[in-house]
């Protein structure tokens, strides 16, 4: 699944700042993010700390500001994040055959 980061706010009725038309394909923890990926991050001072690419996004608490960062605006980021991640699961195939 692909959602646009504008996509994905409006779903939830969130906000965001950055480029709203970044794809995002797969949540991911801050310590880890790549390309077109989601994490999040529970203090707005730390925000700056994280390394990510341009093509990335973070769920971040409102009110955080942070230069040259796609964010998702949350009162509750990891809920939020939570929330992403079950739109992104992909459970995996059971052919239903017994070895």
């Amino acid at each position: 699944m692909k959602l646009s980061l504008e996509q994905l706010c409006e779903k939830f009725g969130l906000s965001f700042s950055g480029n709203g038309k970044l794809i995002i394909d797969h949540v991911c923890g801050h310590n880890s993010i790549n390309s077109h990926g989601i994490a999040y991050c529970m203090r707005k001072k730390d925000i700056e700390t994280i390394d990510m690419p341009d093509d990335a996004a973070i769920v971040a608490p409102s009110g955080t500001i942070a230069k040259d960062k796609n964010l998702i605006y949350s009162e509750y980021p990891m809920v939020t994040h939570v929330q992403i991640t079950k739109i992104f699961y992909q459970p995996p195939y059971a052919s239903g055959a017994i070895h």
